[in-house]
């Protein structure tokens, strides 16, 4: 790997301050950053206060630089070395380890480790142990006497003589450091990994994601390894899952090869690419075997809310709403149903709801038609508003009639 990549070149004193500008970086995000470090040495110990604008600390033989946006607030960012040993199978420890505090500290951008004055190894390669996790990361994209490495999550760190990988990967290709993924061709909404395991019966597979870019302010990858799910896996068997915190899947080998579709779990729809670290190996012990760009297309898990199909037209979504259904939200990405009560004046609007004004006494609605029509009980006359009633009836009445001279009175009269 070319030395430039990743390295600190130019280191400027103001004062008490010291600012820092990486080239390669700096290509990959478009801009020119620059951050500025306390550093308080007491021998094989280093303190500094670090924010959002990214910084370096040293001690002793290891160096870390924290990209501008990896921090989200200003925080005490400390090395110690420690007597830790890191060394894991055939893996060896070369020279002293280190403690990178605060353990708990997670970046959004890795931060770029270098270990030097490795003596006589052939393969320098940088081992990584997050917290507490008890899995060590390898990263041999050293050279000379330098081991270099991209974390995402502070721990221990330590140099050591790299051996073989413990997989030979095959899809997708994969580059050998963050920044050249990040100005790659992305993937996108799916990506096929196959690769050929060697000497193991169960494999962790794990799949980091960072935004180099810092178009996504989120968290891509929860509390464990869960950016990613695997899905049509062939040569193997799902042991566990993203839950156990330090894998993306455990694989139960069946076969020499196995092949799987990465698909985005907590990742989601992302705004811009991001770039996957990818890592290959057993439960104690995974190395990474380099990085490729990801993207999710506009209509990534668009569904239209079942009424529609989403189109992609010159990377802007939008919608097209089976018959009934118009656009909705304020993006356009959801169809919702349209009343349908032209000509109707009662019944459904076949959205749930119904027409107005409805039906009145003595009405009922023809659902159907949509029509009010009359339910038979009453005749109403609709120029006098006025109802009759037809009968036949049968008796005697008498009536009484006077003589408004004479006082006189009789009575007369049959109906």
């Amino acid at each position: 790997m070319n030395s430039a990549l990743w390295r600190i070149r130019e280191i400027e004193y103001t004062g008490s301050t010291m600012a820092f500008r990486s080239p390669r970086l700096l290509r990959s995000a478009g801009s020119i950053a620059s951050a500025f470090v306390f550093l308080l040495g007491c021998g094989d110990a280093s303190e500094a206060m670090i924010g959002p604008e990214g910084g370096e600390i040293r001690a002793g033989n290891v160096t870390v630089v924290i990209p501008p946006g990896a921090m989200g607030s200003t925080r005490s960012v400390k090395i110690s070395q420690i007597d830790d040993s890191l060394s894991r199978s055939s893996v060896a420890q070369v020279g002293d380890a280190y403690l990178l505090e605060p353990e708990d500290l997670k970046l959004k951008i890795p931060a770029t480790v270098t270990i030097t004055k490795l003596k006589d190894v052939k393969k320098p390669t940088l081992l990584h142990m997050p917290g507490d996790s008890g899995k060590v990361h390898t990263y041999s994209n050293g050279e000379g006497d330098e081991a270099v490495g991209y974390i995402g999550a502070f721990g221990k760190v330590a140099g050591a003589e790299g051996t073989a990988e413990l997989a030979m990967i095959s899809e997708p290709a994969l580059l050998e450091t963050p920044d050249l993924a990040n100005a790659s061709a992305p993937y996108t909404d799916s990506v096929k990994l196959a690769f050929t395991p060697g000497g193991l019966n169960i494999v962790d597979l794990v799949l980091t994601a960072y935004d180099l870019n810092g178009e996504n302010n989120r968290d891509l990858n929860g509390d464990a390894y869960c950016a990613f799910k695997p899905e049509n896996v062939q040569g193997a068997s799902i042991a566990t899952g993203c839950s156990t915190g330090t894998t993306t899947v455990a694989l139960s080998l069946t076969g020499a090869n196995v092949d799987l579709d990465a698909v985005p779990f907590l990742l989601g729809k992302v705004d811009n690419s991001v770039i996957v670290q990818v890592e290959i190996g057993s439960q104690e012990l995974v190395h990474t075997l380099g990085y490729f760009a990801f993207n999710t297309s506009p209509c990534f898990y668009e569904t239209c809310s079942g009424y529609g199909t989403c189109v992609d037209s010159g990377g802007t979504a939008s919608c097209e709403c089976v018959p009934g259904y118009v656009t909705a939200g304020d993006d356009g990405l959801a169809c919702e149903c349209a009343p349908q009560c032209d000509g109707r004046e009662c019944g459904s609007d076949s959205c749930g709801g119904s027409c107005s004004p409805g039906c009145g006494d003595g009405f009922d609605c023809n659902d159907e038609a949509g029509v009010c029509e009359p339910d038979g009980s009453t005749t109403t006359d609709p120029s006098t508003s006025t109802s009759t009633s037809t009968g036949t009836s049968t008796g005697t009445s008498t009536g009484t009639t006077g003589d408004p001279t004479t006082g006189t009175t009789g009575t007369t009269g049959t109906t």
